[in-house]
């Protein structure tokens, strides 16, 4: 393989490895840090917490192995590493895990049930497309096949799409649910606003990553650019979560998964 295509097809799989394993060390640091400041949290988001960590380890385990099965073993040929599609598969279903984490919050929030329903459509529409589109490349076992066929260019494009769609959804529907009853008093508007600005910065990271990893896949059909973001789509979105879980002591105690409803009246003013 030429230097020039190693660029391409290759050095992208290392750079979103390496980004990735930084990202896993956060994933552990915020997950100690969860465990040991929220002891008293309900079973259910221990839990939820416990099976994204798993499934992070999990997703690093596969892509450190893919790697070193691509560079060491395969020496940089075309046939696909099963790890690197078992991280594909294990990612998808983190981003789903964590957006419907997030529809609950919104559920919680308005009580809309066609805002939750297109919410969980777009989110099951995106580990289709994702499911489908490993699928397809499972069967052609080799990485040359990326773009090669419009059947995997659809399935990339709508995983993206549907992902990026439902977190600006998300976070659309978090600051209409926090704005549309505006309280009274001026330090509990104070309070909504950094609230607001809290899930924007939330729903900006994981829509960013999301979109540029979109962008990518279409412009740069020739090359492997859009496998750098792509690996940390998963690992963005569970230490978005777990962020918005370890925040609720600056925030106030917003109940399950960090619902607020009414005029924050779960919300202890003092913890801020």
């Amino acid at each position: 393989m030429l230097d020039s295509d190693l660029a391409k097809l290759d050095a992208p799989l290392v750079t979103g490895m390496m980004f990735s394993s930084s990202l896993f060390g956060v994933t552990i640091a915020q997950s100690l840090y969860y465990f040991r400041h929220y002891p008293n949290d309900a079973t259910l988001i221990k839990a939820f917490v416990v099976t994204i960590m798993v499934l992070d380890i999990a997703h690093t385990i596969a892509l450190s192995w893919a790697t070193y099965f691509y560079y060491l073993v395969n020496m940089l040929g075309e046939n696909m590493p099963i790890p690197l599609l078992v991280q594909g598969y294990i990612g998808y279903t983190v981003i789903t895990l964590v957006q419907c984490a997030y529809t609950l919050r919104v559920w919680r929030l308005g009580r809309h049930k066609s805002v939750v329903f297109i919410l969980l459509l777009t989110s099951l529409l995106q580990l289709a497309s994702g499911l489908g589109m490993n699928i397809f490349v499972t069967k052609l076992k080799t990485t040359a096949s990326m773009h090669a066929d419009i059947t995997e260019v659809v399935f990339g494009g709508m995983q993206l799409a549907s992902s990026a769609f439902c977190d600006i959804l998300i976070t659309t529907s978090l600051v209409v649910y926090l704005r549309r009853d505006p309280s009274p008093f001026r330090e509990t508007r104070n309070m909504v606003d950094r609230i607001l600005l809290f899930y924007i910065n939330i729903g900006l990271a994981t829509c960013i990553v999301s979109v540029v990893t979109l962008a990518t896949w279409f412009a740069m059909p020739g090359n492997y650019i859009f496998s750098t973001p792509h690996l940390l789509l998963g690992k963005v979105y569970i230490n978005s979560l777990l962020v918005s879980l370890n925040a609720r002591k600056r925030m106030g105690k917003l109940g399950l998964l960090g619902s607020t409803t009414g005029y924050l009246n779960e919300i202890h003013l003092d913890d801020m």
